[in-house]
């Protein structure tokens, strides 16, 4: 564990646009101007799967030769680049360019001078550039407010010292990261050896119905619950965006009361319920381990049956293959939702229970190393926080 340390340096304030060049990007070109080869060219909707690791080979890319007649703008490695218009720019997610790449207009560049790249990198990593929106029903960040942003700038040899001690606390946390990714893929090949792809239509497993050990029944409809309905600190609702890497994330302040709660009890969450996200990202999914929750509208709640295992159910519905087959029988046009027919007519191996609970006595063993590294990335990161507040807070 990184030591946190102390310095004690003068800071001169100063504009951000005395250290850095502020620009807005590109107008993106048209489809046509894309090449297989080329320079990457980012557009605001890929902040967040190149922040998730997404590599830039795999955006679109521009050649030389259209980028001399279309006039683009190459932007250099290091410059900071966040969304300065539209919805994207609520998220404040915060990218660095790691080699020379075309931008396009939504977004906001800033480009260091000299020596203070890094630092600018963790400064708008603290500081979100979202802070900077004046009206969140049309979310904008003029570029004259990016320029007058004022910071407290340390001594060069200060900076350099800060960010050391912030990218090694980073190097650590990413290191945790890449434990859990392994330790996830190993959970995976262990599912494929023992019961092979769900989805495989080439096996020759006999393959069961949901419907025929479990029982469905999707969310309340809209009209059961109103913004006046919800409280805090009563029984938590568990919709898709609290459903997050296998697991149920509440929020205290999306609850309901008692009264409420007993009048939808059709709906209430069980312990060894699987809770399903039916629109949206499809295929999110988990264990209900503790009662007092309620199912939400854009959720779907499985309850197994005897002859089938919560947390089997739960790895076979969250399954890529499996979630990519229910997406595509996905009803609707303005956005695709699941209905209980759709997944109960889904077919799955259905093993003896003595395969499944082998299988998920494997998978107890893995989740307390993930346990471990889920925890050392959480110490590193209020380290981190606790860091940048000093460094870059007010």
């Amino acid at each position: 564990m990184t030591n946190k340390p102390q310095f004690v340096g003068e800071r001169e304030l100063v504009k951000l646009s005395e250290i850095a060049k502020i620009k807005a990007g590109n107008v993106a070109p048209k489809k046509d101007a894309f090449t297989e080869d080329g320079i990457p060219f980012v557009r605001a909707g890929s902040l967040t799967n190149l922040l998730a690791g997404e590599s830039l080979a795999d955006l679109e890319k521009i050649d030389d030769g259209t980028a001399q007649k279309l006039r683009l703008t190459l932007f250099p490695a290091g410059t900071v680049v966040f969304a300065k218009s539209g919805m994207s720019c609520m998220t404040g997610n915060v990218y660095v360019l790691p080699k020379p790449c075309y931008v396009v207009s939504h977004l906001a560049c800033v480009i260091p001078n000299g020596n203070y790249a890094s630092y600018l990198k963790h400064y708008f990593r603290f500081n979100r550039p979202n802070r900077l929106i004046e009206n969140p029903s049309f979310p904008s960040i003029k570029l004259s407010k990016i320029q007058g942003i004022e910071l407290r700038l340390p001594s060069l040899e200060e900076s350099v010292m800060q960010v050391q001690v912030l990218e090694r606390i980073e190097s650590q946390i990413e290191q945790a990261k890449a434990l859990l990714t392994h330790l996830d893929s190993l959970v995976k090949s262990r599912f494929v050896e023992m019961f092979g792809d769900p989805c495989d239509p080439g096996s020759s497993s006999a393959k069961s119905r949901i419907d025929s050990f479990c029982e469905l029944r999707i969310g309340p409809f809209g009209s059961a619950l109103h913004k006046e309905d919800y409280i805090t600190d009563g029984h938590p609702l568990v919709n898709p965006s609290h459903i997050i890497g296998g697991a149920i994330r509440l929020d205290e302040n999306l609850t309901i009361d008692d009264g409420k709660y007993e009048s939808l009890a059709a709906y209430h969450l069980l312990p060894g319920d699987v809770v399903l996200g039916r629109r949206g990202e499809i295929g999110r999914c988990a264990v209900v381990k503790t009662d007092g929750l309620i199912c939400g509208t854009g959720s779907m709640i499985i309850r197994p049956g005897q002859k089938v295992r919560s947390d089997y159910l739960q790895r076979v519905v969250s399954f890529p293959s499996f979630s990519h087959a229910l997406e595509a029988n996905a009803v609707g046009v303005t956005m695709k939702n699941l209905n209980a027919k759709i997944v109960g007519s889904a077919e799955v191996f259905l093993p003896d229970l003595k395969d499944q609970d082998t299988f998920i006595s494997f998978v107890s063993q893995i989740d307390k190393s993930r346990f471990v590294a889920q925890q050392q990335i959480e110490k590193l990161q209020m380290l981190y926080d606790s860091l940048a507040q000093e460094y870059f807070g007010d």
